[in-house]
């Protein structure tokens, strides 16, 4: 049986997945993608709202499933780039869950 089976099995549903988060607090930012390594997930570590955002724009459909957004950041708060997220005019981005 293989890992990812295995995986599957075990209920490990974040194995291989990928997640673009944004944290500005470097010590939480290490400590998030510690933990999804554990699972088998991958992260991208963004410090701000705007960050993010220039981020998401430049990349293509399967790049992340799942955003992960603090809400306290500077430059721009979670809640404004989530909308931003949001307005953008992709069909794919209504597939990715954002989480602020």
């Amino acid at each position: 049986m293989s890992q990812a089976e295995t995986d599957k099995q075990d209920g490990n549903i974040r194995q291989g997945m990928r997640f673009l988060c944004a944290e500005d607090n470097a010590m939480s930012a290490e400590i998030l993608t510690e933990l999804l390594k554990i699972e088998g997930a991958e992260c991208t570590i963004c410090e701000n709202g705007e960050e993010i955002l220039k981020t998401f724009e430049q990349s293509v459909p399967g790049d992340y499933d799942r955003i992960f957004m603090d809400v306290q950041m500077p430059v721009m708060n979670g809640y404004e780039a989530t909308k931003a997220i949001r307005r953008i005019p992709m069909n794919w981005q209504r597939q990715i869950r954002t989480s602020p």
